[in-house]
């Protein structure tokens, strides 16, 4: 009898080992609809992150303003939205790959398609150039609020600057990340 046990163990041994695991995800295929509300607070002008609003699924350890997670076979249209004097304005989007302490700017081909910046009326798509720039000035040039589209092909975390400007003077900030986790 005891034969009959440790040939049935090296037998699920065998089997446990020899078979590939499998990863299995949940597919929800929902479109994500975070917003994302910005003021330019203090002397030296700052621009902060006052409210971030659906983005509460990305693991710690985050900053105060969280990260916006896209999960697997979501899609995400982010909204950003100045809520400041309409002296200021936003101008520019920078996405890229990595994270604030790991980036790599030099996108790749599918990284520039992944992304694309529209104001409310969507006449005009702004896609990142090879530096994942995104000129927010050929929206508008008093834009307060504009649209950033995230179709989540690959995972892949990525990270962006947005710049805010007043006349002469432009400030920017760093945060949050988005969390990819693709679609395949």
């Amino acid at each position: 009898m005891k034969t009959k046990h440790i040939l049935l163990l090296i037998l699920c041994v065998f089997v446990l080992t020899a078979c590939p695991h499998t990863i299995v995800r949940k597919s929800s295929n929902d479109l994500v609809k975070p917003t994302i509300k910005l003021h330019v607070t203090g002397n030296p002008k700052m621009l902060t992150i006052k409210e971030s609003l659906g983005n509460g699924r990305c693991p710690p350890p985050r900053s105060a303003s969280g990260c916006i997670a896209v999960g697997y076979r979501d899609t995400a249209v982010i909204t950003f939205e100045l809520k400041t004097s309409p002296d200021w304005h936003f101008t520019e989007f920078k996405i890229c790959a990595g994270t604030k302490d790991n980036q790599d700017c030099d996108l790749d081909e599918w990284e520039m398609n992944e992304f694309f910046a529209a104001d409310s009326t969507a006449s005009k798509l702004i896609f990142p150039d090879e530096n994942g720039e995104i000129d927010l000035k050929q929206l508008s040039s008093s834009l307060t609020k504009f649209y950033l589209f995230d179709f989540n092909s690959e995972e892949q975390n990525f990270y962006y600057t947005i710049e805010v400007c007043k006349g002469e003077m432009c400030i920017s900030t760093i945060d949050p990340d988005i969390e990819n986790k693709g679609r395949n």
